[in-house]
């Protein structure tokens, strides 16, 4: 796939949703952003997007969407409480 390939927003869902929760849960956290989600009990994990144009797409999509936006993995856990590592998935 090109930089240049459109990703369906059906696409995004489904790479969101293989983890077992659903796509409005995910937050983006830093500068440039990462795609994250914050689990009570579990913490905060990122999930790494190996292919750089579906991860822009991802985050686009997100920041459309109005998923919240944080400006550091330590505002996010600040805000939900959380202290302990963070996580990260790949996908």
């Amino acid at each position: 796939m090109s930089d240049s390939e459109h990703f369906t927003d059906e696409r995004i869902i489904q790479t969101l949703e293989a983890h077992g929760c659903s796509w409005r849960d995910y937050i983006l956290v830093g500068s440039p952003a990462s795609v994250c989600r914050f689990v009570a009990g579990a913490g905060l994990s990122a999930l790494l997007i190996e292919h750089d144009a579906l991860a822009a797409a991802t985050i686009q999509f997100l920041s459309r969407h109005g998923a919240r936006s944080f400006p550091s993995v330590d505002d996010a856990k600040r805000e939900f409480g959380w202290d302990g590592v963070a996580r990260v998935q790949s996908v």
